[in-house]
């Protein structure tokens, strides 16, 4: 009995459970936070590209549209974000929340091509169940400012657990709400589509209301902790002036400002070289993120909406459950270790995605890689925060981020060309050998010689 009493606690410490019941209730209000945007982003991503098509778009421009979405939320989240310091990390966040209630509140009301391309540029939506606004920067600077290296591990797996656990809730809630609507109700399909936008409408307006009860404690920390940096070169340095500085609790007046983006850094280019990686894997990731690959089905199979809200439902939970791993990962091997083994799974599953002739093995593909592809999440993050010092991680943050974006970006056009030339499973393909041969072997080349000390950061 002892021993099993024993393992559970090694269980709950590994998995991060104790780290996450007893943090600050700041943390625990970004984590609610997460919840309702994410369950609002469910049906959005569900339906987004199929949705346009119905308004009269084509196929091949579907993915144009969505490109310009992602570049219109790739400037203005940069703005917002790279601000948040300045502005108020919490003012940020509900400023974002604002735009996300216009922007689902036009989309609801509006089926003019030419309005939703505007409004998507301007405004905040989610083409594939990605992230969308300035959010997932600040509230991953907030967590930094309230953690340690070692908590943060746990603080940005479960951020993305409950993330992910919402939006596969609202995935299966928004696909059986549009199939009675269309049942029972006789409503179109564009009109039982135009059903999720209302959802986001309602769910960012609760955002604000949230974010509205941070308090001041997520803004700049005023002590500097100790620092370690990678340099240009790509060696492992230690500030032991920042040492001496953490013991006394003084402040360094000439050191860098969190808000900067670290132009001039020591730190600079390997932000770079770790930003171009991570534009290279959201790139892979977007060409079959969970609303091409529901577009994908409905095309090859044709379910009902009510099918795929639980196909996504379940690929979605899976996800989220063994993103748990990932953290364990981390803490036993360090972040750089972990993010190469948890990718490989993933990676290697998408590749088998267009194999099936059925939708039921298809399906079973798309689960077994649904139970690996959030795995890297918290490693992913705990990287950039263990190259660079806390007081650089806003500006690191927002590179790398701006690499997902561009990522993202580039990558529906492709999509949609395939798609509209009936090839649409070159793209998993793709995907899967890019991600394999350039974004796993570029890391590992880039950063090997300093992977024990990455690594040791949260050991």
């Amino acid at each position: 009995m002892e021993k099993l009493a024993e393992w559970g606690i090694r269980a709950l410490e590994h998995t991060g459970v104790n780290t996450v019941w007893n943090a600050p209730r700041d943390i625990h209000t970004l984590f609610l936070l997460r919840m309702i945007r994410w369950y609002g982003y469910s049906g959005v991503s569900l339906v987004l590209a199929f949705y346009l098509t119905e308004v009269g778009i084509d196929t091949a421009i579907v993915g144009f549209y969505m490109t310009f979405f992602l570049l219109g939320d790739m400037v203005v989240s940069l703005r917002l974000t790279s601000r948040a310091d300045s502005f108020g990390r919490a003012r940020t966040l509900m400023l974002g929340s604002g735009i996300m209630a216009l922007t689902g509140l036009i989309f609801a009301t509006f089926s003019n091509p030419t309005v939703l391309l505007v409004t998507g540029i301007v405004g905040f939506i989610t083409p594939g169940g990605g992230e969308a606004g300035p959010f997932r920067n600040v509230e991953f600077a907030s967590i930094a400012s309230l953690s340690t290296v070692t908590e943060s591990s746990d603080y940005y797996t479960w951020l993305s657990l409950l993330g992910i656990l919402t939006f596969a809730l609202g995935s299966i809630v928004n696909g059986w709400t549009m199939t009675l609507l269309m049942k029972y109700y006789g409503w179109t399909k564009p009109e039982a589509c135009k059903s999720v936008f209302w959802v986001q409408f309602f769910t960012s307006l609760l955002c604000l209301l949230t974010a509205s009860q941070l308090s001041s404690r997520i803004e700049i920390a005023p002590l500097r902790p100790r620092s370690h940096a990678l340099d240009s070169s790509g060696s492992l340095v230690s500030d032991d002036e920042d040492e001496i500085l953490d013991s006394l609790h003084i402040v360094d007046p000439e050191g860098p400002q969190a808000s900067s983006m670290l132009f001039g850094s020591k730190n600079f280019w390997p932000v770079i070289r770790i930003s171009f990686f991570y534009a290279l894997d959201s790139f892979c990731r977007s060409m079959v993120n969970d609303g091409w690959v529901s577009f994908y089905l409905i095309h090859k199979f044709a379910p009902d909406p009510s099918q795929l809200g639980l196909i996504f439902f379940t690929s979605d939970s899976l996800s989220a459950v063994f993103s748990v791993l990932g953290t364990a990962l981390c803490k036993k091997y360090g972040p750089f270790t972990s993010l190469i083994i948890a990718h490989i799974p993933a990676t290697v599953l998408v590749l088998f995605l267009p194999i099936p002739k059925t939708l039921v093995v298809t399906v079973v593909f798309l689960l077994m890689r649904g139970s690996f592809k959030s795995m890297d999440m918290g490693p992913k993050s705990v990287f950039v925060s263990a190259v660079v010092p806390p007081e650089e991680l806003s500006g690191a943050i927002a590179w790398s981020n701006l690499g997902e974006a561009v990522g993202q970006g580039l990558a529906p056009p492709v999509t949609g060309f395939l798609a509209g030339m009936n090839s649409q499973w070159v793209t998993f393909v793709v995907s899967g050998l890019l991600r394999v041969s350039v974004y796993e072997v570029g890391i590992v080349l880039s950063f090997w010689a300093v992977r024990h000390e990455l690594d040791g950061k949260t050991k």
